[in-house]
């Protein structure tokens, strides 16, 4: 997930004027803070996790400032929040997206008490139409719309919701653009809303909210079989990925998966269609490659599944990387390996999602959520009371209820004494961690056949 904040806004309050700083993530408005909110929050955040955990904060300024001045300190603040938000300790804990959401919320404040009509898809594309307004963040949506459908309580956490533009192709067969997973932080409905009011009114309504599963492990669809309305969940999203061609299959498979789909034999499809190639890896939309060992624009694909990123070109199994990544990969596996290697046999794997830039670490592993969760609770619950201070200074006392839903395999559950002795807390060393070994896990070489 990219935050950055591209520009700045003068606001008149009266005879008072001040500057605030207007946040995006992934390109889409999510609010507006004053400096003084952000330093705020930096306050806090040294209290929950130490000064060491955090980058500098701009300094501030005793005398007015000048447009260059402001520039300035936009760029330093923009620095600051991208740092943050890669630290997964910091950005699952409470502080931070109790701070986020009442920002958001701050930024909407003439829309969050009022009650409107939301529609969640599954991916059949038919809506699940529920009440909701901004106040709602997007765990609370999440399982008004599992209890709507009558979804085993105990299966909300396989699933999350995820920001998508519907793209009609040839033939009217529907697919989508990924834009991201909607995080706790954040309200669905005024998510929605402002990307919706940025686009043309004509084409506003390719932009929506699809329900889909939270996880790029496999087994863990053995746990939903027993679910009707589950199963049906993850069925619908493997006939969406094998009728657009995310999920490659040979003609005789594609009858027999055919044959099932009229039967609606859902379970034996969904197991004949785990067997596939790219099943449970999360499309992305096809993209030009700047390898120089490629002729100029070669078209991609890419694929994100199984603790991977695999970079498909000229539809061959040729794994790589991009060129402005290949010294540093390069540089971190010398220095471990000993050894010279070409850069088209990488493997990339990740300890968090490998799409996390985009998405957050949209589809994570049931042992990574628990550390994530462990972590958050062990930050939040140290007797501190967390604030939101307003713009106009005025401060009200943040919720510090447990965002992170804990996801388990029910069949690892029977396997283990606890879930406190499954896992092993992890301590964050003193000092700023390196970003490019905390998001790769392991780095392995592959043949280049």
């Amino acid at each position: 997930m990219h935050f950055s904040i591209p520009e700045t806004k003068e606001i008149k309050n009266g005879f008072k004027t001040f500057i605030t700083y207007l946040i995006y993530i992934n390109g889409s408005f999510h609010c507006s803070l004053r400096y003084r909110q952000l330093y705020h929050f930096h306050i806090q955040l040294k209290k929950a996790f130490g000064a060491n955990s955090l980058p500098d904060f701009p300094p501030k300024k005793f005398l007015p400032l000048n447009s260059v001045h402001i520039e300035e300190r936009r760029s330093q603040l923009e620095k600051y929040i991208q740092i943050v938000s890669q630290d997964s300790q910091i950005i699952n804990s409470d502080i931070f997206n109790g701070f986020l959401l009442a920002a958001q919320q701050e930024s909407h404040s003439n829309d969050i008490n009022v009650n409107n009509c939301i529609d969640v898809y599954q991916l059949d594309w038919q809506p699940i139409r529920l009440m909701t307004n901004g106040q709602e963040n997007s765990e609370n949506v999440l399982k008004k719309i599992c209890q709507t459908i009558r979804m085993n309580e105990n299966h909300i956490p396989y699933f999350a919701l995820y920001l998508i533009e519907r793209i009609i192709g040839d033939n009217n067969v529907e697919d989508f653009r990924m834009i991201r997973r909607l995080q706790n932080f954040e309200s669905p409905l005024l998510t929605l809303r402002t990307i919706r009011n940025k686009m043309m009114a004509a084409n506003d309504q390719n932009y929506m909210i699809i329900i889909r599963k939270s996880y790029f492990d496999i087994q863990l669809d053995q746990d939903l079989f027993n679910d009707t309305v589950a199963l049906n969940c993850i069925y619908l999203q493997a006939v969406h990925d094998i009728e657009n061609g995310h999920i490659i299959c040979n003609a005789d498979t594609i009858k027999r998966l055919n044959h099932l789909k009229m039967k609606s034999d859902k379970l034996e499809y969904i197991r004949l269609a785990r067997l596939q190639k790219f099943y449970g890896y999360l499309h992305f939309e096809s993209c030009h490659c700047d390898l120089p060992s490629m002729p100029p624009k070669t078209s991609v694909t890419m694929f994100a599944g199984n603790q991977e990123l695999i970079i498909r070109a000229n539809n061959t199994d040729a794994v790589l990387i991009s060129y402005c990544l290949q010294s540093m990969v390069e540089e971190m596996l010398l220095k471990r390996e000993g050894k010279k290697f070409r850069s088209e046999g990488l493997a990339i794997r990740f300890n968090t999602s490998p799409n996390s830039r985009l998405i957050n670490h949209n589809e994570i592993s049931d042992q990574q959520i628990n550390d994530i969760n462990n972590m958050a609770n062990n930050n939040d619950n140290n007797g501190f009371e967390w604030n939101y201070c307003k713009q106009d200074g005025s401060q009200f006392p943040l919720s510090t209820s447990s965002s992170t839903t804990t996801l388990t395999s029910e069949k690892s559950q029977n396997s283990e004494k606890s879930n406190n002795d499954m896992i092993e807390q992890q301590q964050k060393p003193n000092g700023m961690v390196d970003p490019l070994s905390q998001r790769f896990h392991e780095i392995s070489l592959v043949e280049n056949n």
